[in-house]
């Protein structure tokens, strides 16, 4: 009965993580789907558990339909969107349906959300996933085999590994762009901020 008790307490936790506190009222949760959109009336976002109140960097991370892309008609893209791998010579990547030009959304996107009951049901025995689990930093557990960040569940060291650094970028790139957006964009998608001239590879700028 009281791991029941507990169980039951702990998926409550899940849907307070997993649902969306955004800046306004009913419009921005009907805007956010699965943890993730944009309210335009209040000009706020939500995607892998980040808030963020520019639509070029949110748009950036949350990509778009590969029905909506075009690139389902790229031979090259053929296997990258059927391995969920990415396109080298498109720049861009595939998971659970959608393109994204942010190897950072690629990377977080890949591990598998919280709220899935057989992941829900692993953290649920362990304290210290549940509590990695509240936060976008996320932590390893050798005990579970697995680790969380932003969210979502990874099996291996490598993809969790990729997944804590992508999540520290995007973090960065949120603050960047509360003083310029074309940086911040420009961090998540290897790009280049017109207005300040500068260049960034892997979240940090290129030196000229």
């Amino acid at each position: 009965m009281r791991r029941m008790v507990a169980f039951t307490s702990f998926l409550f936790v899940l849907a307070l993580v997993a649902s969306p506190v955004m800046a306004g009222g009913e419009c921005c949760k009907a805007a956010v789907k699965d943890g993730q959109g944009w309210c335009e009336k209040c000009k706020h976002g939500e995607v892998f558990g980040f808030h963020l109140a520019t639509k070029k960097v949110y748009d950036a991370l949350a990509g778009v339909p590969i029905s909506e892309s075009g690139m389902e008609k790229s031979a090259c893209c053929a296997k990258a969107i059927k391995e969920s791998g990415s396109c080298s010579g498109c720049k861009v990547s595939f998971a659970n349906g959608r393109m994204y030009r942010s190897d950072m959304a690629h990377d977080i996107v890949l591990g598998t959300p919280i709220n899935d009951a057989k992941v829900a049901a692993v953290l649920a025995k362990c304290e210290g996933c549940t509590k990695a689990s509240e936060s976008t930093e996320g932590a390893w557990c050798d005990a579970c085999g697995g680790g969380v960040v932003c969210g979502r569940w990874y099996t291996t060291k490598e993809s969790f590994t990729a997944a804590q650094k992508a999540a520290k970028v995007v973090s960065r790139a949120i603050a960047a762009a509360k003083k310029c957006e074309g940086c911040g964009t420009a961090m998540v998608t290897d790009g280049t901020c017109a207005a300040c001239k500068v260049s960034f590879k892997d979240g940090e700028m290129i030196k000229s």
